[in-house]
C-alpha cells in the first residue's frame, strides 16, 4: 500500500472553503463591547490512507484548563448543520475554515473542545453525499480493492480537548486559530475477528495563525517511485523541527507530504503554519526529508518570517533537490512485551555526529509510530533507513550542499523512545536499536512508561456484566481522556466469568492524584468494543460508560460497565 500517499496527494484538487458563519452561543453575551471573534480551522498531516472523514458538529471554550467535559460553564457554539471534512486534504499549507467569525465573550480562555457527530448515527448527518459513516476511512486492501470502513470515535460527546492560552478582547483582532490534527499518528486499525476496522486516537496542536510562517521546496519528481515510475523512493515525509523546551532532543512542528503533478513534473511541498516563538518576529528550523528507499536528508537553519504564507515563505532549495537512494529494515517491540499504557507513541531518533553539526547536536525525529492501543505494540513492521544522513545548510537562494554522514549510532541506528501525556518520554531498555541483519525483523523493547510529577499512578477497577450469558466474548475495554485513548484492556478473559456474564476488572497505572495530592486533569471515561468470535463483524457493539470516572484524588473503585 506505498503509493497511497502519492496518489492521494496526485488527486487532491483545490480546497473548498468550508467556512461557516455562526452566532452567539450559549453563555455568549450580545453586548459588541465585551466580545471579540473567533475563526477555527482545521490542518492535518499525510496518512497512509485514500481518505479520512470526520464531522465536526460544535466547538466549546473554558476559561479554565482543569474544568472536565461535564462542567455547565462552557460556551458552546454549535454548528446548524454538522461539517463533514477530509483531513487528508489538508496538508501542503491547505486549512478547512469551520468556524468563522464565531462571537465570543471576551476572555482569556484556558481550553477547547471540537466536537464530532458520532461515527453511527441514524440518520447520518454527514454533508457529504455517498459517505455511509459520519466519521469513514477509505483504503485500498492488499488486493487493490477500494474498502470503506468505520472510523471509530471514543466518547465523542465529551469532546476532543485542546489547552492553551486563547485571549478574546474585542479589539478587532479576531482569534484566528488551525487545529492540527495527524492522521498517520492518531489513525489507527485493529481487527474485529478478520474484519479491518480504524479508530481515532486524537492529541490535537494549534497555530495562532497570526503568529506563524513557512517553508516550500521541492525535489526531483525522477527519483520517486510512483505508477509507471522509474524511481526509487516513495512515501516521502518532510518535517520542520526545533529543539525541546529543556533543549535535550528535537521536537517536529509541522510535517507534510510531497504534493505530487506529473503532468507539470512538479514535486513540491508547503510546511505552513509554523510557529514563531510569542515574541519574535523571526525563528529557525532543521528540514528532515524521510522516506522508504532513500537517505534521510537534514537541511539546518533554515529561518521563518512571522507572516510568510505558503506564497512568501522561505524556499528551502533553488532546484528541486536530488534523493539519494538507500536500503532499509523494519522493527518491532515483542508481542509479548506490549509498551504500556497503551495509547503512546514511539519516536526513532538519529543524532548527527558533532563534527557534521552547525547548530545543535541533539537529537532528530526521524519517525514515529502510534503503537496500537489493543495490542501495545505496531500494527506494521516499522521500516528505518539503513544509510548515511545527507546533511548540509541552508543557502539563500540556491541549494544546500549535501553530505553524507554517519550518525552517531551508527549506520541504521536508531534510539526508540515513548511518550504519552502525563507519562515521562522513556529511553528504550535495550538501548539503541541496530540493524539485524538478513531478513530479520529489529527488536527492541520499553518498559512501562512512569507517571509523571505531579500525578500518581492510580488505577481503575469495578465489573463488567452482560445480561445474556456469552452473548459477547470478545473485545476491550478503553480508558480515554480529553477524547484520546490513554490505555486499554482486553476483555476475553473478563467476558468468560461466571458462565459467560462477565465479572471484576482491573486497569492499573493510570495518572490521578492522592488524598494529599489532587491531580485536576484525573478525569476519565470508559467505552468498550465488543463482539462475538463466532460472527465478529455483525455482532459488533459499542458501548459507552455512564459518567466520569474521577481519579482526580486516587483511584476509583466500584465502577461498572453493563453491556446490553
Amino acid at each position: 500500500m506505498w503509493y497511497r500517499t502519492v496518489r492521494t496527494l496526485v488527486t487532491a484538487g483545490a480546497l473548498t472553503a468550508l467556512a461557516v458563519a455562526c452566532g452567539g452561543g450559549s453563555g455568549s453575551s450580545s453586548t459588541a463591547s465585551t466580545q471579540g471573534v473567533a475563526n477555527i480551522a482545521i490542518t492535518d498531516a499525510p496518512g497512509d490512507y485514500d481518505n479520512v472523514y470526520i464531522t465536526v458538529s460544535a466547538v466549546w471554550f473554558h476559561t479554565s484548563s482543569t474544568a472536565g467535559p461535564d462542567d455547565p460553564s462552557w460556551v458552546k457554539y454549535p454548528l446548524p448543520t454538522p461539517v463533514t471534512v477530509d483531513l487528508l486534504t489538508l496538508q501542503n499549507g491547505n486549512l478547512a475554515q469551520i468556524f468563522s467569525s464565531v462571537a465570543l465573550p471576551n476572555g482569556n480562555y484556558q481550553q477547547m473542545r471540537l466536537i464530532l457527530v458520532p461515527t453511527v448515527t441514524v440518520p447520518l448527518q454527514t454533508s457529504i453525499a455517498g459517505l455511509t459513516y459520519n466519521d469513514q476511512v477509505n483504503y485500498q486492501d492488499a488486493n487493490d480493492v477500494e474498502q470503506s470502513v468505520p472510523l471509530e470515535l471514543v466518547n465523542p460527546d465529551k469532546g476532543i480537548a485542546l489547552y492553551g492560552t486563547f485571549t478574546v478582547n474585542g479589539s478587532g483582532n479576531p482569534l484566528d486559530l488551525a487545529l492540527d490534527f495527524n492522521v498517520n499518528r492518531d489513525v489507527l486499525n485493529f481487527y474485529v475477528g478478520n474484519q479491518e476496522d480504524f479508530v481515532l486516537k486524537p492529541r490535537l496542536a494549534y497555530f495562532d495563525l497570526t503568529h506563524v510562517g513557512a517553508i516550500t521546496g521541492s525535489v526531483n519528481c525522477a527519483d520517486l517511485l510512483v505508477n509507471g515510475g522509474t524511481g526509487f523512493a516513495y512515501d516521502v515525509i518532510i518535517k520542520a523541527e526545533m529543539l525541546s523546551s529543556d533543549g535535550t532532543y528535537h521536537v517536529v512542528d509541522r510535517w507534510t507530504g510531497l504534493n505530487v503533478n506529473l503532468a507539470s513534473n512538479s514535486c513540491t511541498f508547503t510546511l505552513f503554519p509554523l510557529h514563531i516563538p510569542a515574541g519574535s518576529s523571526s525563528t529557525s528550523f532543521d528540514v528532515m526529508i524521510r522516506g522508504r528507499n532513500m537517505d534521510t536528508i537534514i537541511v539546518q537553519g533554515v529561518p521563518v518570517q512571522t507572516g510568510t504564507t505558503p506564497m512568501t515563505g522561505t524556499q528551502l532549495n533553488a532546484d528541486p533537490l536530488t534523493l539519494t537512494q538507500g536500503t532499509e529494515y523494519t522493527a518491532n517491540m515483542p508481542a509479548n512485551m506490549p509498551v504500556t499504557p497503551t495509547g503512546a507513541d514511539v519516536q526513532f531518533y538519529q543524532t548527527l555526529p558533532a563534527t557534521a553539526v552547525a547548530g545543535s547536536s541533539m537529537p532528530y525525529e526521524i519517525r514515529y509510530q502510534g503503537v496500537n492501543p489493543f495490542t501495545g505494540i505496531f500494527t506494521d513492521d516499522e521500516p528505518l533507513s539503513l544509510g548515511s544522513v545527507q546533511q548540509g545548510l541552508y543557502v539563500a537562494s540556491a541549494n544546500p550542499v549535501l553530505t553524507p554522514v554517519t550518525p552517531s549510532q551508527g549506520l541504521g541506528g536508531f534510539d526508540p523512545y515513548a511518550s504519552a501525556a502525563y507519562f515521562t518520554r522513556t529511553a528504550a531498555t535495550t538501548g539503541t536499536l541496530t540493524p539485524p541483519g538478513g531478513a530479520a525483523v529489529g527488536s527492541f523493547t520499553i518498559g512501562a512508561l512512569t507517571i509523571a510529577s505531579p500525578a500518581d499512578a492510580d488505577s481503575i477497577s469495578g465489573t463488567l456484566t452482560q445480561s445474556t450469558a456469552g452473548k459477547y466474548d470478545s473485545g476491550y475495554v478503553i480508558i480515554s481522556h480529553d477524547g484520546y485513548i490513554v490505555t486499554t484492556l482486553s476483555l476475553a478473559s473478563v467476558l468468560a466469568l461466571n458462565g459467560g456474564t462477565g465479572g471484576p476488572f482491573s486497569v492499573a497505572n493510570i495518572p490521578g492524584g492522592s488524598s494529599t495530592q489532587t491531580f485536576a486533569p484525573g478525569l476519565y471515561y470508559l467505552h468498550a468494543f465488543v463482539w462475538n468470535s463466532a460472527d465478529p463483524w455483525l455482532s459488533f457493539h459499542r458501548v459507552e460508560g455512564t459518567g466520569v470516572v474521577d481519579l482526580t484524588e486516587g483511584s476509583a473503585t466500584n465502577v461498572t460497565l453493563t453491556l446490553n
